[in-house]
């Protein structure tokens, strides 16, 4: 056991992620974001901006592609579908994972670092989340790898200037903050070679350029920018319990090591992830507000993915210098932490899956080739249930146009009956009150309309779905 190097005892917790990951191998979305991310996808692969459908009665084309996002993530994702087919997608974030630690172990061999240090990536558990997913964090995190990958590894040069430069302004086709992790070492490579300024200046322009062209095109507005909650020195203080049991807890002893980090550009590393910790300090969605802490520090745990190499580098030059963190019981400790997190994270992650699953596949079973009338608001666990990587239900309607009852008659001019298909959760005031929604529109159907419940499913973590048969009296 100790004839093993940390090199390969990181290359060994790699190859049994990625085991894992295969036989874990998810097959569903499961968080509302994702959603977005893959209908765009779905619409890229087939050279379209938007994914459309015809409304069941009227033919009219709906917009069901969700919340927009920045077109970074789903361009990787589309490339996938159009190679390999929809199920493909969740390739994408376990390879980004894979490749950001090979090349972190290239980078720590170069700064002489403890390997160790890389195994942070295998004991946060909103990483192991995030690389069952299709979120922007896993790209994210793969191109600033890259990005220190040719900061400390490619020698000073032209050419690295401009692979640095086009690096950072792919980032923003990603996550606007992602600029934020980098601008900084941008700035010192400025001020090192002031002469160079065109090689750092052309390739930014020039995807930036990109960026503006693909948002017009896709957004049909050239300067968009995706949609935040608002920030505010007022959401310091309600943020700060999060962020600390994640820079604290999540990541061992994170924040400490990033304080104390007195390696290579030691400035750019300390100012560059506490510039990104303020921000999402004042950033004013708090998952545990919404969900809990459980679920709140998977999901408030997310933003910080991107920026994980800094606390690995952080965390590599402090066991290097620390003789606390030498001894043989600390490393095997964390070897063991590893194998468990990856174990725990890719069998639940399989678990939450096959629940989720199951009722998705009754329903596709059971109502495929009927009328339906879905949330399409793109904020409903919904999505996960019915979407285009299970396959798009011919005859949809949005539900929220059975508000309408010249709309409601037109339906039934065509059809004999329709099934409203609800999802409906109550952890939170928001939820609770989108479900009272729902009834209250049940109740006021029900004046009017023959409407009994067909179908109600339950999953383990409190989603209700429910199947509401509607005809005329």
């Amino acid at each position: 056991m100790t004839n093993f190097s940390d090199k390969q005892w990181v290359l060994g917790l790699l190859t049994y992620f990625f085991v894992c990951f295969i036989f874990f191998y998810p097959k569903m979305l499961l968080l509302l974001d994702e959603y977005s991310y893959f209908n765009q996808a779905v619409a890229l692969s087939t050279f379209s901006p938007n994914l459309i459908i015809e409304d069941l009665t009227t033919t009219e084309p709906v917009n069901i592609t969700g919340n927009p996002y920045l077109p970074g993530t789903s361009i990787s994702l589309a490339l996938l579908i159009k190679l390999f087919g929809k199920k493909s997608v969740f390739l994408l974030g376990a390879s980004c994972f894979i490749i950001s630690v090979l090349l972190l172990l290239k980078v720590f061999q170069r700064l002489k670092l403890s390997r160790l240090g890389i195994l942070i990536f295998f004991i946060y558990p909103p990483l192991l989340m995030l690389t069952r997913t299709v979120m922007s964090g896993m790209p994210s995190l793969l191109l600033i790898s890259v990005f220190i990958y040719f900061f400390f590894c490619l020698g000073t040069s032209k050419t690295q200037y401009i692979c640095l430069a086009f690096t950072a302004g792919l980032g923003m086709l990603f996550r606007e903050t992602n600029i934020i992790a980098l601008g900084l070492f941008l700035f010192s490579l400025f001020l090192s070679r002031k002469k160079w300024l065109g090689f750092l200046a052309v390739p930014l322009i020039s995807v930036v350029i990109f960026r503006l062209l693909l948002s017009n095109w896709i957004f049909s507005k050239a300067t968009y920018i995706s949609g935040a909650d608002p920030f505010s020195i007022a959401n310091i203080l309600p943020n700060l319990p999060l962020y600390l049991t994640l820079t604290l807890l999540l990541i061992p002893l994170g924040l400490f090591f990033i304080t104390l980090y007195k390696g290579p550009h030691r400035w750019e590393i300390q100012l560059s992830t506490g510039a990104f910790l303020v921000v999402y300090l004042l950033y004013g969605f708090n998952p545990i507000t919404y969900s809990g802490w459980g679920k709140g520090l998977l999901f408030g745990g997310r933003f910080l993915v991107p920026i994980l190499p800094f606390f690995a580098i952080a965390a590599g030059y402090g066991f290097q210098k620390y003789r606390l963190f030498k001894h043989a019981a600390f490393k095997y400790s964390l070897i063991l932490l590893s194998i468990f997190c990856i174990s725990v994270s890719q069998y639940a992650g399989s678990k939450f899956n096959q629940t989720h699953h199951g009722i998705s596949e009754k329903i596709y079973e059971n109502y495929f080739e009927k009328p339906i009338v879905i949330d399409h608001s793109g904020y409903t666990s919904i999505n996960r249930y019915i979407n285009p990587l299970l396959g798009i239900f011919p005859l949809q309607s949005d539900l929220n146009r059975f508000t309408d009852r010249s709309y409601i008659q037109e339906v039934f001019e065509h059809h004999q009956a329709v099934y409203l298909i609800l999802s409906m959760r109550y952890e939170n005031e928001e939820k609770i009150e989108r479900g009272n929604k729902y009834l209250a529109l049940i109740k006021a159907l029900a004046s009017e309309y023959q409407i009994k419940k067909e179908q109600r499913y339950q999953s383990f973590d409190g989603t209700f779905m429910e199947v509401w048969k509607m005809e005329k009296l």
